[in-house]
């Protein structure tokens, strides 16, 4: 019986792709299967990936299925895995990023003590070298088995971290939600909609993948094409986000958080005319849940909606009281060493 289906989209990773498939097959059970989805990568991606099959036994290249489509982007190929997976769990890994020694071993000892819908766990952050990775910072310190109830949702919407692949998931929680095809953030649109459709969760403490932090990623590059691809992304987002708020108010949070990504986006590729155009055109929607703040626990979030009244100066003097912040706690870091 297989328990897992690791998903892996492939599209253009001919630099990372080796280290990735290595540190899956190194600690592969016989009851987990790997959904490689080459997702029409135009580059050498796939050949190194077929020459490092080539050299397993053949039960072991049994258990790696590889799918191929044209290019259509990381959500296409994301659904398209879970089409076709078996396992009664779905885990992600991006072809860029590694897994961690114990990964298959530290879920399934979870799952084989509890009866969870859910499991998350914290990751590594690294550029090049993995031996210098460092923690990520995740704000929920709990850990163990929890029923999901408004509160612990409160705290994992205010966590804010939604990368699909730092949690595996009861392949049940997909029969009503999919990763949005055309548009980046994909995982905002769709994780947090898997939390309202579970009912327990494993919160664990153990590292299990490294997240590669890549200069031409999409929140760092600076190519137009992309540019343009994230504002609409970001329009996309926000428009879902507000819709979300009719269907729990929770939904605030992320919205917030967001809103002011997006607007920090703008600025710094379309400058403060468009900006403020856009801050027009959505500031209605926070207007109209300011009454729900008290969800909000992120310090600059919560401060944001305090002043919005004040208009498009707000996110710059939140942005100021924030930065104050971090100097007034170096400043006492500096002097109690």
């Amino acid at each position: 019986m297989t328990w897992l289906s690791l998903i892996v989209p492939i599209y253009k990773v001919e630099q990372y792709i080796e280290e990735c498939v290595k540190s899956i097959i190194s600690q592969l059970p016989s009851d987990v299967e790997v959904i490689l989805v080459n997702d029409g990568t135009p580059d050498n991606s796939m050949q190194l990936v077929h020459t490092i099959l080539a050299g397993l036994s053949y039960e072991k290249r049994k258990q790696i299925i590889i799918y191929e489509q044209s290019n259509q982007g990381l959500s296409s190929a994301r659904n398209a895995g879970i089409n076709i997976a078996t396992g009664e769990y779905i885990a992600f890994l991006d072809s860029d990023d590694v897994l961690l020694s114990g990964y298959f071993k530290v879920l399934a000892e979870i799952l084989f003590q509890n009866n969870v819908d859910v499991i998350q766990f914290k990751f590594l952050c690294f550029e090049n070298d993995l031996t210098m990775a460092s923690s990520a910072n995740i704000s929920i310190v709990k850990q163990g088995f929890f029923e999901i109830d408004k509160k612990l949702i409160i705290e994992i919407f205010n966590d804010n971290n939604w990368y699909a692949w730092m949690r595996v998931y009861r392949r049940n929680l997909f029969n009503k939600v999919s990763f949005p095809i055309g548009y980046n953030y994909e995982d905002v649109v769709s994780v947090p909609y898997l939390f309202l459709n579970a009912k327990s969760i494993y919160l664990s403490n153990d590292e299990l993948c490294g997240y590669r932090n890549r200069p031409d990623s999409i929140t760092r590059g600076v190519n137009r094409d992309l540019v343009v691809k994230n504002i609409k992304s970001y329009d996309n987002l926000i428009s879902n986000l507000a819709d979300s708020l009719n269907r729990d108010h929770v939904f605030i949070i992320i919205l917030v958080r967001y809103f002011r990504y997006f607007i920090n986006y703008s600025l710094r590729f379309d400058g403060i005319f468009i900006t403020y155009q856009r801050w027009r055109n959505y500031k209605y929607i926070l207007e109209s849940f300011r009454g729900d703040i008290d969800l909000i626990n992120h310090r600059g979030d919560y401060l944001f909606m305090i002043f919005y009244r004040l208009g498009f100066i707000s996110y710059f003097l939140v942005n100021f009281l924030t930065q104050v912040s971090r100097w007034v706690k170096m400043a006492k870091r500096m002097i109690a060493n």
